[in-house]
């Protein structure tokens, strides 16, 4: 084995790289926290190992998407598990990178010299996301495929060259066939080659400038430090085994989520996105109309742009959170928002499962006079076969069961309140209880033959 050492080492200096990196002498102000970036690192590297396995089975087609991942989760061996640790690991990743940007931030880690390592972190955190954003349509599901639609909507907000983003991201004004080869591309092909790159000059940087340790360069003596190896280097160890096993459970006891296939014609669907997004979702509520604009693009962008200029905003060497009180609230308001808004985002969420498992007591007579106001209003137009078959609008059957009667009656005054997008008219003139006529006979249509 010393022979086989020497060997490796003469040909790739494995002593010079230990020295480097193991035996790297750290702050004595190093503690658990430090652990965070390690975290992400070693989730990055899971989410490349189980996305490599998932592509192989994967077919980035409309038809083939949901079948293959179908198959993954009900065939492959270890498919239902190492799918569900792709999908947890995600979500771990948009909880550990934040975390680790809120510690460098409330630490002033990003002040000099570290000001292009602070940089490389935030565009790391952007490309966790677009990770996030793009692998949710690749199932093409429900949920994923009404989410992508919302979601890429907002990238047609930016004035003057919206329709044009719209066009390239999507491959035309619909979500079909080409957007999907486009998410599959960029999630598999793009972002990893800008996450090694970007991964790899962070990491250069943190080797050239060290550790920024403690806010109080009292405690950031190298002369008292300790090298990586092995405390800190078992500290992560501990973390990742933690991650691992929280990862095995939940993929094991709970998977990862596979809705119904999607319907690009079932414009009654309610999206909502992973619980990451929901903030965003929510954010939206608070600027209709033609503000949709502030809350889907110029809020989150102003936060990016700040996020990026922050080290030559707050260029004072003063690094203690008590000593940078304008930087404290603007870092607590940002998590105070971001949690409150996903806190009211899933308070809708309990409420619209609430309100979808209430159960309408069908009434036969009420259906027939339902089909009558069906056919009278020229809701076959769209609806074909009653309301069975989908024409310009998509088919009914099973609309009744997904959607609760208040959420129903409200998409019959104000389509666009309740699925953005939708072509469907207005019907607000007709009575409320002519409304409820109306959802007995759609949630007849699997109980009633058409006449």
């Amino acid at each position: 084995m010393k022979k086989l050492y020497r060997f490796l080492d003469e040909r790739l200096g494995l002593e010079a790289f230990a020295n480097f990196w193991l035996r790297k002498l750290l702050p004595p102000s190093t503690n658990w926290l430090f652990t965070l970036g390690g975290a992400a690192f070693f989730l990055f590297v899971v989410q490349i190992v189980t996305g490599i396995f998932l592509a192989l089975y994967y077919a980035p087609t409309p038809n083939g998407a949901y079948a293959s991942v179908t198959y993954i989760q009900e065939k492959v061996l270890f498919g239902k598990i190492i799918r569900g640790i792709h999908n947890w690991a995600a979500s771990f990743l948009m909880v550990i990178v934040p975390l680790h940007l809120l510690r460098v931030f409330f630490w002033g880690a990003y002040k000099k010299p570290r000001e292009l390592t602070w940089i490389m972190g935030v565009l790391l955190f952007l490309l966790t996301a677009a990770f996030a954003f793009t692998g949710y349509l690749l199932p093409w599901d429900q949920k994923g495929y009404w989410a992508t639609v919302v979601g890429t909507n907002m990238m047609g907000l930016v004035p003057l060259v919206g329709e044009y983003i719209l066009k390239i991201v999507r491959g035309g004004m619909e979500l079909g066939a080409l957007a999907l080869t486009r998410f599959y591309a960029v999630h598999v092909l793009i972002l990893p080659a800008l996450l090694i790159f970007f991964l790899g000059l962070h990491l250069f940087l943190i080797s050239k400038h060290g550790s920024a340790g403690s806010w109080d360069e009292n405690k950031n003596d190298l002369s008292r430090g300790f090298p990586f190896y092995p405390k800190q280097a078992a500290r992560d160890l501990v973390v990742a085994f933690l991650l691992v096993s929280a990862l095995l459970l939940l993929a094991w006891r709970i998977g990862a989520p596979l809705d119904d296939m999607a319907d690009p014609t079932d414009e009654t669907y309610i999206p909502r996105p992973d619980w990451y997004f929901l903030f965003l979702f929510q954010m939206l509520k608070y600027f209709p109309g033609r503000w949709e604009i502030v809350g889907a693009l110029v809020l989150p962008g102003l936060f990016v742009a700040f996020l990026l200029l922050l080290p030559f905003i707050d260029q004072k060497p003063r690094k203690a959170p008590y000593r940078r009180p304008l930087a404290l609230l603007f870092g607590g308001g940002a998590v105070f928002g971001f949690v409150l808004l996903t806190l009211l985002a899933l308070k809708d969420d309990l409420k619209i499962r609430a309100t979808q498992a209430e159960a309408v007591r069908f009434d036969p007579t009420w259906a027939a006079e339902g089909e009558r106001l069906f056919v009278e209003n020229g809701c076959d137009g769209c609806h074909l076969e009653g309301g069975r078959k989908a024409g310009t609008g998509p088919s009914l059957i099973g609309a009744g069961r997904r959607h609760p009667q208040a959420w129903m009656i409200q998409h019959f005054k104000d389509p666009q309140s309740m699925s953005p997008g939708s072509k469907m008219p207005r019907f607000d003139y007709l009575r409320e209880d002519e409304m409820i006529k109306l959802i007995h006979y759609i949630k007849s249509l699997k109980r009633l033959p058409s006449n």
